[in-house]
């Protein structure tokens, strides 16, 4: 019901040019789609995603409160995110082979799991696990499991990848060193039960270690079991004593010792054995938290462990007494109440789906401003085209008068140029085209028979400049016999003219 009350709204809303009525992504890496965020209305509505987008390789799908996982087969996904859902059955338990990396399943309700081979980061906290399957030729390295029922680390034995484990906030009761994987370089196991440490395994990788807030009473031999340990939180807990205190670990950077039962004269001791600046967290200014047991609380005490043993009975029995005196007198006061890290906020999982609906809400509103935009161009081009039209039809009636004119032009040159005898396409269909095509008929052949005229007149021009060359050469030749009888004729002249004067000469002598 607070489903429908949360999603009714969205799928009876028509949103445009998202994925469907049923499904709204949201590509968050632009138009590549391979991070793409889902709402879903059904479970089966994931087969969907994979079929609109077989390239995608994160697909988010948290805060749809679906109730199971139908795989899709999508097997180039890298990495999925099913977080705050409300999903009961295990939705990996027959998927052997697939490209998984990375998967969140946080605030679901999950009581068993499976984890896909080929998965390195597996995050499913806030669910009620209390049995999870992890294959032995898993990958995965990080495996973050807070605010879940595990009782016992035996399901995270043969883990050779394993670099970092969270079962915060479950219910251990003891940490056996021999189950983990030497491989783990964080452990964090606040917030349970565990009041032993046991076991002889050496984690030679393991640099961060959270112990804080169980019930240790003792801690002991962190150079043996732990060599590497870089960062340690062993606050809020019950420890009276600090075992092997030779056995210290001198490489540590940060620990946080605060509210526990320390015995003053071994924290003492502790304390030596570690630099200053390692120990973490607020001071108290108790009396019982002095300077030279750097502010850290302590009691003085012949006998800790009976004298603590005492002190812890006596709060139960006066806890009892103050629980007993509230339901027999029906006064129950709230103002002291102090919520559990570890308890889960319930409708934080519809909070979300709440905020993955007005997520989408405002995709959709985004979509349709687009899509708006869209329409005020599309309709802006509509115009433009109106204009384009009105003016195609303006320049229409200029080309049918000219047409018109054309055809008249033709019509006057069809029965002017041509002999009657040639007119034969009246009446008929295409008549201005068969006369154009008539006309240019005609209009060859005529130019045929010049062309042939000019031909045979440049052939008898030809003729003539031959004649008229031939004379040439010949007047020249005329010419040429001309100047050389009149240089001959001059010649004789004056030799005839010598002949006269000598006969001139002679005749006056003769006288």
């Amino acid at each position: 019901m607070r489903r429908a009350v949360l999603l009714g709204f969205l799928w009876t809303a028509s949103i445009v040019g998202l994925l469907s009525a049923s499904a709204v992504i949201n590509c968050l890496d632009g138009n590549t789609c391979n991070h793409v965020r889902v709402i879903v209305q059904n479970p089966q509505d994931v087969n969907e995603v994979a079929q609109k987008h077989p390239g995608a390789l994160v697909i988010d799908l948290h805060g749809n409160l679906l109730d199971e996982y139908q795989h899709p087969l999508a097997e180039q996904w890298l990495k999925l995110n099913l977080s705050y859902n409300l999903m009961t059955q295990d939705m990996f338990w027959n998927i052997s082979n697939s490209h998984l990396e990375v998967v969140d399943l946080t605030y679901n309700q999950l009581r068993t799991v499976s984890v896909p081979p080929s998965v390195t980061d597996f995050i499913a906290e806030r669910n009620h696990l209390y049995d999870i399957t992890i294959r032995s030729q898993s990958r995965l390295q990080r495996l973050i499991l807070p605010k879940n029922q595990f009782d016992s680390l035996n399901k995270f034995t043969n883990l050779p990848n394993l670099q970092e484990l969270d079962l915060s906030c479950n219910d251990l009761s003891e940490l056996k060193v021999d189950q983990l994987s030497t491989s783990l370089r964080s452990l964090k196991l606040a917030r349970n039960h565990i009041h032993i440490i046991s076991g002889y395994k050496s984690l030679q990788s393991l640099e961060y270690l959270d112990l804080s807030h169980n019930i240790l009473t003792t801690f002991s031999e962190s150079r043996v079991v732990f060599p590497s340990v870089r960062n340690l939180y062993l606050q809020n807990n019950k420890i009276v004593m600090w075992m092997n205190v030779v056995n210290i670990n001198n490489q540590l950077k940060e620990v946080n010792l605060l509210d526990n039962d320390w015995d003053c004269k071994n924290l003492e001791q502790v304390l030596k054995k570690m630099k200053p600046k390692t120990i973490q967290g607020p001071r108290s200014r108790d009396i019982n938290c002095r300077q030279e047991h750097d502010f850290i609380c302590c009691t003085s005490s012949e006998a800790p462990y009976a004298d603590r043993l005492i002190k812890y009975r006596k709060q139960e029995f006066k806890a009892l007494q103050e629980g007993t005196a509230q339901r027999e007198g029906g006064n129950y006061s709230c103002s002291k109440y102090e919520p559990n890290p570890c308890d889960g906020d319930d409708n934080l999982v519809y909070k979300v789906a709440g905020s993955a609906v007005e997520d989408a809400k405002s995709l959709a509103e985004s979509s349709l401003k687009e899509l708006q935009q869209l329409l005020n161009q599309e309709n802006k081009i509509v115009a433009k085209l109106d204009q384009n039209v009105t003016s195609f039809k303006a320049e229409s009636h200029q080309l049918s008068a000219v047409h018109s004119d054309l055809v008249t032009y033709i019509a006057r040159q069809y029965s002017e140029a041509l002999p009657e005898k040639e007119q034969s396409l009246k009446g008929k269909p295409k008549e201005e085209v068969g006369k154009l095509q008539q006309l240019f008929s005609y209009y060859e052949s005529e130019n045929e028979k010049l062309k042939l005229q000019i031909t045979n007149e440049e052939r008898d021009n030809q003729d003539k400049l031959n004649e008229i060359n031939t004379l040439d050469t010949e007047m020249e030749d005329l010419n040429y016999q001309k100047d050389r009888l009149t240089e001959e004729l001059a010649n004789r002249n004056a030799t005839v003219n010598g002949y006269k004067a000598r006969i001139e000469v002679l005749q006056k002598q003769l006288q």
